[in-house]
């Protein structure tokens, strides 16, 4: 599920806590860093590759409706956001790198 390593032992005692016999008793015992490490460990990694990737893909492609532009939006902010909580992408590289996926028709 995590695949960072000091993502596991939060995640399971959080999976334990949800589905073990004792319900919220294993979630209390977490420590702030443990729940920190969670809201920083997604179950996908993403690198700068995935988001320029996106971005070719997004040129060869018409945006013709609303959906169309939504869909490419909540991908590409999906991506970005965990750049920038990995602090591997700035807010202004993002938002240059946003605008290159549209061809010059657009």
């Amino acid at each position: 599920m995590f695949k960072h390593a000091a993502c596991k032992p939060a995640a399971s005692k959080i999976m334990n806590g949800l589905n073990g016999p004792s319900g919220t008793l294993e979630l209390r015992s977490l420590n702030v860093s443990q729940i920190f490490l969670l809201f920083r460990c997604p179950a996908v990694w993403y690198s700068k590759h995935d988001l320029y990737n996106l971005i070719d893909k997004q040129k060869k492609v018409k945006i013709d409706s609303y959906e169309a532009l939504l869909n490419y939006w909540l991908h590409f902010t999906k991506v970005a956001a965990h750049l920038q909580v990995v602090n591997q992408l700035l807010s202004i590289e993002k938002d240059d790198l946003y605008l290159k996926g549209f061809n010059q028709e657009f």
